[in-house]
């Protein structure tokens, strides 16, 4: 079996972690059934045949005898996260192999019913026969998450072999989604966890935690806008300042907090001219600035000063991200908007500033890159003003009071981590784990703010926001998603939602998400 690389390791914990209380059920499990596991064997390689057929790539993802015994001795002894690493190098070979991901889940629960008749022969009908069955649903779901992290792998293998870039979406976009909503569930517990404890050495291994789980929800999210192909959202002026400072902030945790963990110290300063607006997609140009922000911490190792900087040039506004960090040769600079190319390593995968380019050149913008090596770099932005420049009040800060919220999200881990953290805020706050339970519980109390999640079966997100409006038009419905969703917001407000978070988020940003969204229903 390989070493665990990537965001594998962290996979694993969790997957793991989720399965912790079914252990001893487990063991028990695997205990009644390892004497039938031949049959169980058998089973499951006509699972694999009639779901992938008998195409010779696709045969390479079938699980080996071998493979099963590994997973079963895991399981019997305890050691729950042995077991799910026996099967890392079968679910990469399947995500290696023809089968596209859909199928892969499939073949899944295929599995799982194959267990069907075994169990009626190792268990009675009893209360360990429903453990059993309960310990093997969370298994199993600890099983597509596996899947879900070889597939992303397999993505970026085969889109860096030059052959189809699109392919990342193709075997990528459902796995990056299951992926998000452990993502998210490990930062706001890991946040939560951290303001509880006062111990530092505690504190610090907390940190470490979040960071790692920060880190892999950055990778996803570049993954997932390098593949994204959804209609573009409007353009409409845009103030940069404001973007600019937005992308600070959003950013916050890896140039101030991670730095600061790591015994450095980053500063970011902000030299803003007052420039007019310029006609861009403000979501879009905000992930260009996220991506210079993080290209100028990674260029910093040692610490350093990042210069945020606007001006207006004639018919432009000139937006730069300087940094005094190692800078880069010619070579490098020319091939700095290349797919895949990265002079960083893992864990970095060579995609953001790729799609930077990319957003830049649909807002018609232009670059120009100063750099040598021990000298830092000047990545500047070239914008249009917008045609007609309206003059704009700024808003006046928002104080954020307590305020009812109602959290709906199928995926537990990621309901309690919310309910928790936004009750660690001083908000009254309830929760629902679909979509019919939270128009029951919202009319019976009525809340000032709901998050649902948007992938929920019955009732989707876009169902949930449709009849909380009904219900309450004054209400500020927040659709949450590991998906990339691209909406602008009049279409967003004509389909129910007030605003998107898309997961894994920051806990200052959902902060100031919260208090843009106080705002919004007074003014409503």
């Amino acid at each position: 079996m390989s070493e665990a690389t990537g965001m594998m390791p962290y996979v694993l914990d969790v997957v793991a972690a989720r399965a912790h209380n079914h252990a001893p059920a487990l063991a028990d499990f695997a205990a009644r059934v390892e004497p039938h596991a031949s049959d169980l064997i058998a089973a499951w390689v006509d699972a694999h045949r009639v779901v992938a057929g008998t195409n010779a790539t696709a045969a390479r993802g079938a699980m080996s005898d071998d493979v099963v015994r590994m997973f079963f001795g895991g399981l019997r002894f305890g050691n729950l996260r042995e077991a799910y690493a026996g099967l890392e190098e079968w679910a990469r070979q399947l995500a290696q192999s023809s089968l596209v991901y859909d199928n892969a889940l499939t073949l899944t629960n295929e599995y799982q019913r194959a267990l069907l008749p075994i169990l009626l022969r190792a268990y009675t009908p009893g209360p360990d026969a429903q453990l059993a069955f309960d310990a093997l649903d969370e298994l199993f779901a600890g099983i597509a998450t596996l899947i879900g992290a070889a597939y992303i792998e397999a993505g970026q293998a085969r889109a860096s072999a030059g052959s189809q870039l699109r392919v990342i979406g193709q075997l990528t976009g459902g796995a990056i989604h299951s992926l998000s909503d452990v993502l998210a569930a490990i930062i706001g517990r890991a946040q939560l966890v951290q303001e509880l404890t006062r111990e530092s050495e505690t504190r610090g291994e907390i940190n470490a935690i979040g960071q790692s789980a920060a880190t892999g929800a950055l990778m996803l999210r570049r993954l997932q806008d390098f593949a994204r192909e959804e209609p573009q959202a409007r353009f409409v002026e845009t103030d940069v300042n404001l973007v600019l400072r937005d992308a600070a902030e959003v950013t916050r945790f890896m140039w101030r907090d991670q730095s600061e963990a790591n015994g450095l110290f980053v500063d970011v300063v902000r030299d803003f001219a007052e420039v007019p607006p310029v006609r861009a997609q403000p979501t879009e140009l905000r992930r260009v600035l996220v991506e210079l922000l993080l290209n100028a911490i990674d260029a910093m190792p040692q610490g350093g000063v990042i210069t945020l900087r606007t001006e207006r040039k004639e018919n432009q506004v000139l937006v730069s991200v300087i940094d005094n960090g190692e800078g880069m040769t010619d070579a490098a600079r020319a091939r700095i908007f290349d797919p895949f190319f990265t002079t960083k390593g893992a864990p970095h995968v060579g995609l953001g500033l790729t799609t930077a380019a990319r957003i830049i050149a649909e807002h018609n913008g232009a670059w120009t890159i100063e750099s040598a090596p021990g000298r830092g770099a000047t990545f500047t932005l070239a914008l249009a003003i917008a045609p007609r420049v309206a003059e704009r009040k700024a808003s006046a800060p928002v104080a954020i009071n307590a305020v009812n919220i109602l959290v709906v999200d199928n995926e537990r881990s990621v309901r309690e981590m919310m309910t928790r953290l936004l009750a660690s805020f001083g908000h009254a706050v309830a929760s629902a784990e679909s979509g019919s339970e939270a128009i029951a519980v919202f009319k019976k109390t009525g809340f000032d703010l709901v998050f649902t999640d948007l992938g929920m079966p019955g009732m989707s997100g876009w169902d949930v926001a449709r009849e909380i409006k009904r219900l309450d038009a004054s209400a500020v419905v927040v659709l949450m998603s590991g998906w990339a969703i691209s909406l602008d917001s009049q279409r967003a407000r004509e389909m129910g939602v007030d605003r998107v978070l898309q997961k894994p988020f920051d806990v200052d940003y959902l902060q100031t998400l919260i208090a843009e969204s106080v705002a919004l229903r007074k003014a409503m």
